[in-house]
């Protein structure tokens, strides 16, 4: 099943906006509140774009890892 938790994080060490991440995926913002809610699941093209943004494997959002990334040691900084 996707995790759309493993999106989020992923997106925010990005330092990336949902609206930002729309945009970049070519999807609405409405669309990423979904997928991070697991509420929706993305298309097959859209997590290409996903993974290949964010430098992420699919199975990622599919398989259990034993961690997932600690935020509370992150630090962000805008991209320009």
């Amino acid at each position: 099943m996707f995790d759309g938790k493993r999106l989020k994080q992923v997106r925010l060490i990005y330092g990336m906006t949902r609206k930002e991440l729309a945009d970049k995926i070519q999807v609405e913002e409405k669309d990423v509140v979904e997928f991070e809610r697991c509420s929706q699941k993305p298309e097959r093209s859209t997590m290409l774009r996903i993974c290949q943004l964010l430098g992420v494997k699919e199975s990622y959002f599919y398989q259990e890892y034993g961690n997932n990334f600690d935020m509370s040691s992150a630090s962000f900084r805008q991209w320009y």
